[in-house]
C-alpha cells in the first residue's frame, strides 16, 4: 500500500482578467467565465469553462493554460489531460504565464500556487533551471508529489541523476496512482538516453491505462534504441490493435523492420502510415519519370508520393539527397500495392544520411509508387529527389 500523504493544492489565482491573451485568440464569455471560476478556486467549472472556450476557438492556447492549470490544482492524480492540454500550449502564451506568475510571486512570495504553475510552465518551455528553482521554492512552503516529479524531471535533464532519482522517489511515495508521474518520470529518462528506466516507467504507466495506444508506441521506442526490436514490434502491435487509426505505431514499426532488414515489412508499414496519416489510400500522387530530377522542400507533417512506369527486370535507382542537415526516408511500393524496399541512411557510419534504392530489380512491369518522408530526426528542408532506370 502507498504512504498516505496529504497533498497540498491550495486555491489558483493564477489567470486573473488581465491575463494576456496571445493575439489569434478572442475573448468570449466562457474564458471569462474559466477566468473566474479559476479564481474562486471552483477548477471542475473552470474545465467546464475552459473546455467551452476551446470549442469555440480552438486555437485559444491561453485557454487550454487555462484548464491545464484547473486540472494540476483540481487534485491528485495528475489528469493525463494536463500533459495534451499543456502540447496545445504555445511558447508565448507560457511564457506570458511566466511573466504573469512574478508578478503573483512578488505580491506574496508564501503562496505555493504560483511556483508549482511556474514550475510547469518553466518545464514545458525547456528551462529546467528555473523549473527545478520554482520546485524549491514551492517545497520551502509546503511538500507536493508534484513538484518532486518536476524537481526529478529538471534534475535528470541537468545530469544530477541521483538526486532525480531521490525526488521520484519522494513523488511516488505521495502518489503511484497517476499515469502521468511515470510519464514525465519516462520521458525525463528517455531524453537523457537511460531507455531502460524509460522502459520501466512507462511500463508503469500501461499498468495504470491498459488501454492508451500513446503508452505502448512510446515504451516501443524505447525498446527500437535498446535495439530490442522484437519487444518494440510487440508494442506497437498493441498500439495499432488499441488504436487503428494513430499512424505514429506504423512508422515507428515500419523503422524498427528497416533495423531488422525486412525491407519489404518496412515499406508496407510506411505505406499504411502513409494512409492512415493522410486519412485516405487515395493522397495526392506526382508523376516521376526516367531522368528526371526534382528539388523539393520537406516540412515537418508532411511526405511526398511519386509514381512512375518501370518493366519487368529494368534497373531502379532512386536518389533523395538532402540539404541543410535532411535525413530523408524512402520506401518503393509495387504496382500491386506490396512494399519492396526502404532506404534511410545511404552510408550512416561515414556520416551519408542521403537515402538511396540502388540497382533494385523491377519484379513485374507497371506503376510503381515511391513514398519521400523524413526519418525519425525531422529537419525541414530541401532535398533533391532523382530516378535513373536502366534495361
Amino acid at each position: 500500500m502507498r504512504k498516505q500523504t496529504k497533498i497540498l493544492w491550495l486555491v489558483l489565482m493564477l489567470l486573473l482578467a488581465s491575463f494576456a491573451l496571445p493575439a489569434q485568440a478572442q475573448r468570449s464569455d466562457c474564458y471569462d467565465d474559466g477566468v473566474t471560476a479559476l479564481a474562486d478556486g471552483d477548477y471542475e467549472e473552470a474545465i467546464d469553462q475552459f473546455t467551452c472556450a476551446i470549442e469555440d476557438d480552438p486555437e485559444n492556447g491561453a485557454a487550454y493554460w487555462g484548464r491545464a492549470s484547473a486540472y494540476i490544482l483540481l487534485a491528485p492524480p495528475l489528469e493525463l489531460q494536463v500533459i495534451f492540454d499543456l502540447n496545445q500550449v504555445s511558447n508565448d502564451v507560457l511564457e506570458e504565464a511566466v511573466d504573469d506568475l512574478a508578478d503573483q510571486i512578488d505580491d506574496d512570495p508564501e503562496r505555493i500556487e504560483p511556483y508549482v504553475l511556474r514550475a510547469f510552465a518553466n518545464y514545458w518551455l525547456g528551462s529546467y533551471e528555473d523549473s527545478f528553482e520554482d520546485c524549491n521554492a514551492a517545497l520551502d512552503i509546503d511538500d507536493n508529489s508534484v513538484c518532486f516529479l518536476l524537481r526529478g524531471v529538471a534534475n535528470q535533464h541537468l545530469g544530477e541523476t541521483r538526486d532525480a532519482e531521490d525526488d521520484f522517489e519522494q513523488a511516488f511515495e505521495m502518489d503511484d496512482s497517476s499515469p502521468v508521474v511515470y510519464e514525465l518520470i519516462a520521458f525525463a529518462y528517455f531524453d537523457t538516453g537511460e531507455y531502460e528506466l524509460a522502459v520501466d516507467n512507462f511500463s508503469g504507466a500501461i499498468d495504470l491505462v491498459p488501454d492508451d495506444a500513446f503508452y505502448y508506441l512510446w515504451r516501443g521506442w524505447s525498446f527500437y534504441f535498446l535495439q530490442e526490436y522484437n519487444d518494440a514490434i510487440d508494442d506497437f502491435d498493441a498500439a495499432i490493435d488499441i488504436d487503428p487509426d494513430y499512424a505514429p505505431p506504423y512508422f515507428r514499426r515500419g523503422l524498427t523492420r528497416l533495423a531488422q532488414e525486412d525491407f519489404e515489412a518496412a515499406a508496407d508499414d510506411l505505406y499504411l502510415w502513409a494512409q492512415v496519416f493522410a486519412g485516405t489510400d487515395d493522397f495526392n500522387i506526382d508523376t516521376l519519370e526516367d531522368g528526371d530530377t526534382l528539388d523539393l522542400t520537406m516540412e515537418e507533417g508532411f511526405f511526398y508520393a511519386f509514381e512512375f512506369e518501370a518493366e519487368e527486370g529494368q534497373s531502379i535507382t532512386i536518389t533523395v539527397e538532402g540539404r541543410d542537415d535532411v535525413d530523408p526516408l524512402i520506401a518503393l511500393i509495387s504496382p500491386d500495392g506490396d512494399g519492396l524496399m526502404v532506404n534511410d541512411d545511404r552510408d550512416a557510419a561515414d556520416g551519408d544520411y542521403n537515402a538511396e534504392i540502388e540497382d533494385f530489380e523491377a519484379p513485374e512491369s507497371g506503376t510503381y509508387l515511391l513514398l519521400v518522408m523524413h526519418s525519425y530526426v525531422v529537419i525541414e528542408g530541401d532535398v533533391e529527389v532523382s530516378l535513373e532506370l536502366r534495361g
